[in-house]
């Protein structure tokens, strides 16, 4: 299971009840805002799409793909001691010649692990967790299509930004989750934050 994703979405903190887990389930779901971080904050007492009770989901949406369950499996999986990623962590690779000594996390693995966590959401959407069926082609292949698409689209439309947010990515994975990403371009909010590419010259 998705570590901490119950926590994460608060479906198990203090007087949240089934119909408060449905509205986050739901609003997490839509337009796959789960790819981004979340925060939670006071609202007023209303049900309008992104509130439910006292509490308000917020989205950082100039950090897709870095939604903290992502990277957590990402370490777990693939990072952890005997995992193929840190094994064979010199054969990944740059999608952006322009750095071709900074590797990037493959689209196919990380479009793979978000649908893992979109699946991990499912379980939830009627309140309470359901029992956990098979992680298959079939029931979840639209979404993992969906995320690739977006990945790619994202990286032609931001080419430098993504390479950033992909490479940060990388090292976050690779070392301990507790430690920070620090590098060249400076600070981890810096790097994680996918800035509109300039205006090309005419």
């Amino acid at each position: 299971m998705v570590p901490k994703l119950a926590s994460y979405f608060q479906f198990t903190a203090v007087g949240t009840t089934p119909a408060h887990i449905r509205i986050r389930v739901k609003t997490a779901l839509k337009d796959q805002s789960y790819l981004f971080p979340v925060t939670f904050s006071p609202a007023p007492p209303s049900v309008d799409g992104d509130s439910v009770g006292d509490t308000r989901m917020q989205f950082a949406t100039d950090k897709p793909l870095h939604a903290a369950p992502i990277v957590e499996v990402i370490q777990e999986v693939f990072f952890s001691p005997k995992g193929f990623g840190k094994k064979f962590s010199s054969l990944f690779r740059s999608y952006n010649d322009k750095y071709p000594s900074e590797p990037e996390l493959p689209t196919p693995l990380l479009a793979l692990v978000a649908t893992y966590m979109c699946g991990a959401l499912y379980l939830w959407e009627h309140g309470r967790k359901q029992k956990a069926t098979s992680f298959t082609q079939e029931t979840l292949e639209t979404t993992y299509t969906d995320i690739v698409q977006f990945i790619e689209t994202t990286r032609r439309n931001s080419p430098e930004g993504m390479h950033r947010l992909m490479h940060a990515l990388f090292r976050s994975a690779k070392q301990s989750r507790d430690g920070a990403v620090v590098n060249d371009h400076g600070s981890a909010s810096n790097i994680l934050t996918l800035a509109p590419e300039p205006a090309a010259a005419m």
